[in-house]
């Protein structure tokens, strides 16, 4: 059964407007609660990985504000609301989130390193973690006392000299995933991981090289299935998750069936006892678990090297 009870029409002009709704109304009984004017001062500019990230724009405000102007004059604000009152009342279950333990988590943060769900984090907040940006980039080791680290997805493509060039972080991490570090990395963590991405020195502890390709290699959303025991997987074990980059790797090592809805699947993910890497990024709160795992094991190198000390 239609469960939809009205549409807003986008980049649609005031003078065509009343044609398409009159359409739309009397064809498939459907109310049409406005539209949204073509507006090129609120455009925002793409590049080869998607849309320019908010930080690097100017006028952010000013658009917003402007679509909240055309908004107010273009939709019947009062008709929406009055179907959003009439939906069935929404049900869910509440999601008890328990510290587990106060540990110390590295998350890259910077230009090259900038695609986090802001979600997953504030989730690893709640379990008890305590994460302390840093910059691949810029600065010349990983912060002290650590007993994790995060390596998210970005643009390090766009970087790859001032990565490279900085030799003093790429040997802090290596030296500390050798040493047992937990390291969650994500895509463009991923790459970086590796021993090259196209002709520059990366980190060097995943033997794999990356190459740069000029379309989108896989993309949407996915299934992770472990094909084997993983840092954060059991065999067998899934997860939600979703895959978007241009880049391509000669990982050999994989620990993951990735499958799409369509059925299409195909092999990845790099896993060693303190390692989980791979190129589709997770939201935390679509696997809970995997959180709680992580932290875990991040829990079990602080005690280890309380242990050693």
């Amino acid at each position: 059964p239609n469960r939809i009870k009205a549409v807003i029409l986008n980049q649609v002009s005031k003078a065509m407007y009343p044609t398409y709704k009159d359409m739309i109304e009397e064809q498939l009984k459907i109310k049409v609660l406005g539209f949204m004017p073509k507006e090129p001062k609120a455009m925002l500019e793409s590049r080869h990985l998607g849309l320019v990230t908010a930080g690097e724009l100017d006028g952010l405000q000013d658009k917003l504000e402007l679509l909240a102007c055309n908004a107010a004059e273009c939709i019947d604000i009062k008709g929406f609301l009055d179907i959003a009152k009439s939906a069935e009342p929404f049900c869910y279950e509440m999601i008890e989130i328990k510290p587990q333990s106060g540990v110390n988590i590295a998350v890259a943060k910077d230009k090259a390193f900038c695609f986090y769900y802001e979600d997953s984090l504030s989730l690893l907040t709640r379990l008890g973690a305590r994460l302390i940006p840093f910059s691949p980039l810029s600065d010349e080791k990983l912060p002290q006392d650590i007993e994790g680290l995060i390596l998210g997805g970005g643009y390090p493509e766009l970087y790859l000299e001032q990565l490279s060039n900085n030799e003093t972080m790429r040997d802090s991490i290596y030296k500390a995933s050798i040493e047992g570090l937990p390291v969650y990395a994500e895509c463009g963590g991923y790459m970086y991981l590796g021993r090259k991405i196209m002709d520059y020195q990366m980190v060097g502890i995943v033997d794999m090289c990356c190459e740069m390709t000029n379309r989108l290699q896989n993309f949407g959303y996915v299934t992770l299935t472990a094909d084997r025991d993983t840092l954060l997987k059991e065999k067998g074990g899934q997860t939600p998750a979703h895959e978007f980059h241009y880049s391509i790797s000669d990982n050999k090592e994989h620990v993951l069936s990735v499958t799409k809805p369509n059925g299409r699947s195909w092999k990845g993910g790099y896993s060693t006892n303190n390692i989980f890497a791979l190129y589709p990024h997770i939201h935390f709160w679509g696997d809970i678990h995997m959180a709680q795992q992580w932290i875990k094991k991040c829990e079990e190198y602080r005690n280890s090297k309380a242990m050693d000390d």
